[in-house]
């Protein structure tokens, strides 16, 4: 399961003292209730706005404060910082004339870098 996994892009790489007690539960993207959500490494074939949705939490210890950037095309759409558990659902609005968008997220906090692979949305 790990390699295919890893064949596959379902998997985020976390670096530093706290990596090992973070958990990404879910990082998905939809076009909505009607319609499946992909995870990393996928793609949503999709006409309408898509929806982002992340949980993430931390093993053992405190609540950690954390910064997440939602990731599009290289830039930052969209920066959320909280104590964790982490919670988002993030709607994108910007459709604009690209045929192909990727978003990946990334996690900060003391001692933790999280980055994910991609989903990519495809209009059609």
């Amino acid at each position: 399961e790990v390699l295919a996994a890893l064949r596959e892009g379902h998997c985020y790489a976390a670096t530093g003292p706290n990596a090992a007690r973070f958990v990404l539960d879910r990082f998905t993207v939809s076009g909505g209730p009607a319609e499946p959500a992909v995870t990393m490494g996928q793609e949503l074939v999709s006409q309408v706005h898509p929806v982002i949705d992340i949980t993430g939490h931390v093993t053992a210890g405190e609540a950690l404060p954390v910064t997440a950037r939602i990731i599009k095309n290289g830039k930052a759409i969209f920066v959320y910082t909280a104590k964790t558990p982490l919670s988002i659902s993030y709607h994108d609005n910007d459709m604009t004339g690209r045929v192909m968008d990727y978003y990946r997220l990334e996690v900060e906090a003391e001692g933790l870098l999280v980055v994910t692979n991609p989903v990519f949305v495809r209009k059609e």
